[in-house]
């Protein structure tokens, strides 16, 4: 069975023509997926864990620089990624890990970064 993983990109151009933007919508199936996320643990990087997820997923390579840069990154806490209706990453201690999980489902920051997503 196959499934396909919709996402839609939208850049703004600076400059003359600010009011401009693209659209770009990528199209992957499951499989495409798979074999992109098993590519993550050929050259495992911890620091680059989370950024090479989301491209394997299809954020494009603009958007992982802009995010690492601090641009996208709406958490202003060290260590931890927040990039608006897509993904809340933390690394996080084994021993306090469901705690973590019960505490981030609460989190305003979080939850109003996510309005509109299922």
């Amino acid at each position: 069975m196959q499934f396909a993983y919709n996402c839609t990109f939208t850049h703004t151009h600076t400059g003359d023509d600010a009011e401009a933007f693209e659209e770009i919508e990528i199209i992957m199936t499951s499989s495409e997926i798979e074999i992109n996320v098993k590519r993550i643990f050929e050259n495992f990087s911890k620091e680059d864990f989370i950024f090479d997820l989301l491209l394997a997923y299809g954020i494009s390579k603009t958007s992982i620089t802009r995010l690492k840069n601090g641009d996208f990154n709406l958490s202003k806490t060290k260590g931890e990624i927040l990039y608006k209706k897509k993904v809340f990453f933390k690394e996080e201690a084994t021993g306090s890990l469901l705690s973590t999980i019960d505490s981030i489902s609460k989190d305003e920051r979080i939850l109003s970064t996510n309005q509109g997503l299922p």
